[in-house]
């Protein structure tokens, strides 16, 4: 009697908490998509600050830490300013990063702030 009712415990606990805050897509679609411009820990990519010869946003920067997840999913979908909308996949078959994953990409932005 008292295993289930420690099971039943930790069944209702691990209901209760998310397996992974930033969803485990989140961060494969940024290291695959993102990080080549924004680099591995969103502090920026130098090489892709020559290439367009602009300083790319940090995204663990307090500015973009303060944008709205709704702004940094319009910024991921359309794109801003040299950056064009994200996309996933190999060369030949790229499509845009997919809605369903959205929350995941900015939930692991949101761990990329500088602490």
């Amino acid at each position: 009697m008292k295993l289930s009712t420690c099971w039943m415990a930790v069944t209702a606990l691990a209901v209760a908490l998310p397996v992974c805050a930033t969803g485990p897509q989140g961060k494969e679609v940024f290291e695959k998509v993102c990080s080549q411009c924004h680099g591995k820990q969103g502090a920026g990519n130098q090489q892709a600050n020559n290439f367009y010869k602009m300083q790319i946003p940090r995204l663990n920067s307090e500015s973009v830490q303060k944008m709205s997840d709704e702004e940094l999913k319009e910024i991921i979908t359309k794109g801003r300013r040299k950056m064009k909308p994200a996309l996933a996949g190999s060369p030949s078959m790229q499509h845009n990063v997919k809605p369903e994953l959205l929350n995941d990409v900015v939930a692991y932005v949101r761990t990329l702030k500088k602490g």
